[in-house]
């Protein structure tokens, strides 16, 4: 009796859980040539690398600016990223110019990496303080989803790019 009762269980929620997931429209549901193609709605699981920080800190001495850029790069998925060296880096841009890339290969659901890049430059008498618009965006390899690695294939790419306008 528990094993039918679980069984009935069971069968109702998948059943539920499809109907709910792939409502389709009637024009599907009254022409049987017509077929259409089924993705699921939430993918639940996934690999997606995202930079979740970009702060620049500095002090002025002895007239130089000494500056401090940090990236945050993080796995806000659920799945291990795992790739090969050179496929993916982490670029620093600093008033539309590159600055640095900073490579990385695997990274676990839930880890960390953090970038720096420290600089210095001279202060001149009489300049006024602009704004520097610092930008960081993951950079792909042209051919990472067609190497058939699909460990190292990002779901969101909407999370791979940072700006932040700060003044000296």
């Amino acid at each position: 009796m528990k094993k039918l009762l679980l069984f009935a269980t069971i069968f109702l929620g998948l059943s539920t859980l499809m109907s709910a997931q792939y409502n389709l429209p009637s024009v599907y549901q009254n022409n049987p040539k017509i077929k259409p193609v089924i993705t699921p709605r939430i993918q639940l699981r996934t690999i997606d690398p995202a930079l979740i920080q970009l702060t620049k800190s500095g002090r002025n001495s002895n007239g130089r600016h000494y500056g401090r850029v940090l990236m945050r790069l993080k796995n806000v998925g659920a799945i291990n990223y795992r790739s090969s060296r050179n496929q993916q880096s982490v670029q620093l841009y600093r008033n539309g110019r590159f600055v640095r890339s900073f490579r990385f290969t695997n990274l676990r659901a839930g880890q960390n990496i953090d970038f720096v890049h420290t600089y210095t430059e001279p202060i001149y008498r009489g300049e006024f303080a602009t704004k520097d618009k610092w930008e960081v965006r993951i950079a792909y390899d042209p051919d990472i989803y067609n190497d058939g690695n699909n460990n190292n294939d990002d779901r969101n790419r909407r999370n791979n790019y940072l700006m932040r306008l700060v003044g000296q």
